[in-house]
């Protein structure tokens, strides 16, 4: 088949597999689950929430990407926000999009990232996804995670390799 211009994107994304080491996200900031640097994979309804911790040393930046990707079958659209809060419970990044998906295609992936300044000491913060309810159908989607803590000169990259999950934090 001849595949025109804007079809070659929806192409490429209509096998795309979510991948990364299987978690499950507290339900509130403060039932966080911990988890270390690498690639995670949960799964997010409509109207929920969830929630990870992550161990940052002085000095270190967190970077934290996270992507949704609703199923080809799946029509509808809602807010896709990622927050981020430091170690004193401050809020440090607030970042929302519009996802939305039209059955058949795999063009609706959203991804959101953010990144902290510099932790002036140890400690944890906390990385929350949140998917609006929205127009969507109450499925479950999968949710693909990327958290990176860099050391000073590190810059972010694409993660592909599976997350560590600390015994505690």
């Amino acid at each position: 088949r001849i595949v025109g211009r804007g079809d070659v994107a929806l192409d490429a994304f209509r096998d795309y597999k979510p991948v990364g080491t299987p978690v499950t996200g507290g339900s509130a900031r403060e039932q966080a689950t911990a988890v270390g640097a690498g690639q995670f994979l949960d799964s997010i309804g409509p109207g929920q929430e969830r929630w990870y911790a992550v161990q940052v040393k002085r000095g270190q930046r967190l970077y934290a990407a996270a992507t949704l990707i609703p199923p080809r079958d799946l029509t509808g659209s809602g807010s896709f926000r990622l927050k981020l809060f430091d170690a004193s419970g401050a809020s440090i990044a607030d970042e929302v999009a519009q996802a939305s998906a039209r059955a058949g295609q795999n063009g609706g992936i959203s991804t959101l990232s953010a990144r902290a300044r510099p932790a002036p000491g140890d400690g944890v913060y906390r990385l929350g996804v949140v998917l609006e309810p929205g127009s969507f159908a109450a499925v479950d989607m999968p949710l693909e995670l990327a958290i990176q803590p860099l050391d000073e000169g590190d810059r972010p990259a694409f993660v592909r390799p599976p997350g560590t999950l600390p015994a505690a934090l």
